[in-house]
């Protein structure tokens, strides 16, 4: 009888061991935070792309609204490209181009190049060939 209560506990145990187990693990819900923005601002992601071996390259934009709503897009082809700083500065170019011809007063640009962001607020004056 006893051996049978052993056998039936041990059960037990493993039992709960395995749905201990297989309980998902509960991650803290966590914190977003959100910024507001006025709602007539529209987003603009810019980004270029270079063959070196080729010298050419590519431009491309998306704009949406904050919601992330689709409104335009616009990519084109270059050629005589310098090098990847020069088809980012390009396509900074390209997308306010967009941004005028479509009359839009207030754009945010995104834009994955650091190097282009931080030429564009800099203080210190940029005698290269890209100078902005």
């Amino acid at each position: 009888m006893h051996i049978a209560i052993d056998i039936q506990l041990g059960c037990f145990t493993w039992l709960e061991d395995f749905q201990k187990a297989r309980k998902p693990d509960v991650q803290p819900p966590t914190r977003t935070v959100k910024a507001w923005k006025p709602a007539s601002t529209l987003k603009l992601n810019v980004d270029g792309a270079y063959l070196e071996h080729r010298k050419t390259g590519g431009v491309g934009s998306i704009l949406r609204d904050l919601t992330g709503h689709f409104i335009a897009a616009y990519s084109t082809p270059l050629m005589h490209i310098s090098s990847a700083l020069h088809v980012e500065f390009l396509a900074i170019r390209e997308g306010i181009d967009l941004a005028q011809k479509m009359k839009l007063q207030q754009v945010v640009i995104e834009i994955d190049c650091l190097q282009a962001v931080n030429d564009l607020y800099s203080s210190t004056p940029n005698l290269s060939s890209l100078a902005v």
